[in-house]
């Protein structure tokens, strides 16, 4: 049968006027021209959409010829499957150097299973669920470093760090990490929005309000006999006032503020459009203890702001986000607190790990550590992740 190109354009054009049922005629009229070969570019301007929109329809049609669609279920959603379906494939597979099985139909039966429409929710659910079947298999059989009931030293603590506190040795800790979930800000009046694509690829505990601030309020009021004289407390937030009652559990617990710091990023987060600024920054409120004089080991910078040039954010994407974490922080600044707050052999402990960015880091630097995450993924990534340091350590 001889391709009609005119006979093509014009239908194409009647097709992208019409109405939503004529969806999967549309789509199915693009893969004809491809396959006659038609450039996408070319069809795309025909209908004044972009090529990457006709590519996503020749995608779907070549996944879902006709005879294999689901009955009631639009085009929109089979496109998200097959679109996510290959962005989960793609990173998974340079993730773990194999291929990573996620059929279009498998996609679809599991987004359906969970109501899940969009192309956006797609791709977040299914990258979780990528990142916890990497996780299970490379790390449940292999990983050799998690805590007893007594020794948490040089240990990953899977379960809630008001728990392990008790276990650390009196006096003994030179640097509690806390990067605990900040909770919800408004975002109607500049504050800051959470509703991003990051947060919503891996969960964490405590991600509300009420119980980020109990948990981070419960973890100071505990740590005090823990910390070493010089000690310091390292506690990340929102670049905003420290709210009330993290003020108050410093009070209560003989704690101070020596100043906050200011790690600024290159990419603002998105607040009030009417509002006159963005957030381009987190605090690490620099804490110790009451009267305290704290000692710059290694007698570097002392400048209050850290750039993104010298600690630039970790980089995420949709093909990254198999083996990066959206909330962690760069190991080199890490290793800057490292160095200035504590010296060789110290022990340090990061009691909201996730990433466990801040343990690779002293375990690079010569330092203790104590590892405790209670979210299981968000346990399986760090953890992993410290145990491989500890072998390239080992073997080195």
């Amino acid at each position: 049968m001889v391709f009609d190109r005119k006979k093509f354009y014009g239908t194409l054009r009647k097709l992208a006027e019409a109405s939503e049922s004529a969806t999967w005629m549309l789509a199915d009229h693009v893969r004809t021209g491809v396959q006659a070969g038609e450039t996408q570019r070319n069809i795309a301007a025909a209908i004044g959409v972009s090529p990457t929109y006709v590519n996503h329809l020749n995608l779907t049609v070549a996944e879902f010829p006709p005879g294999f669609r689901r009955n009631g279920v639009p085009l929109s959603t089979h496109k998200a499957a097959v679109i996510a379906a290959r962005t989960v494939c793609r990173a998974a597979e340079q993730h773990i150097g194999k291929p990573y099985q996620l059929s279009a139909d498998e996609a679809l039966s599991e987004l359906l299973a969970n109501g899940i429409t969009q192309s956006r929710d797609a791709t977040i659910h299914l990258i979780r669920q990528a990142r916890k079947r990497v996780e299970e298999s490379e790390f449940a059989k292999s990983c050799g470093i998690i805590a007893s009931a007594t020794d948490v030293i040089d240990r990953c603590y899977p379960g809630d760090c008001r728990l392990v506190i008790p276990k650390l040795p009196l006096g003994g800790v030179q640097i509690f990490h806390l990067d605990p979930p900040f909770g919800h800000y408004k975002s109607g009046d500049g504050g800051l929005s959470t509703g991003n694509f990051a947060a919503g690829v891996v969960g964490c505990d405590n991600d509300n309000t009420a119980d980020a601030l109990e948990a981070t309020t419960d973890v100071l009021r505990a740590l005090p006999p823990y910390l070493k004289p010089q000690g310091v407390v390292l506690l990340w937030q929102a670049a905003k006032e420290l709210r009330a009652p993290i003020l108050a559990a410093l009070e209560e617990s003989g704690l101070e503020i020596e100043m906050p710091l200011i790690w600024c990023k290159p990419k603002p987060q998105p607040c009030s459009f009417i509002g006159p600024w963005d957030l381009a920054a987190e605090f690490a409120w620099v804490i110790k203890h009451r009267g305290a004089q704290l000692i710059n080991y290694d007698n570097s910078s002392r400048s209050q702001v850290l750039s993104a040039d010298d600690y630039p954010p970790v980089r995420h994407s949709v093909a990254n986000f198999i083996e990066t974490h959206p909330y962690q922080k760069p190991e080199n600044l890490s290793e800057m607190f490292i160095n200035k707050h504590s010296q060789p052999s110290d022990l340090v402990a990061d009691l909201f790990g996730c990433s466990g960015s801040f343990c690779i880091a002293a375990a690079r630097r010569g330092r203790h550590f104590v590892y405790a995450e209670s979210n299981a993924d968000n346990f399986a990534f760090g953890s992993k992740r410290i145990e491989a340091e500890m072998r390239k350590n080992k073997s080195a």
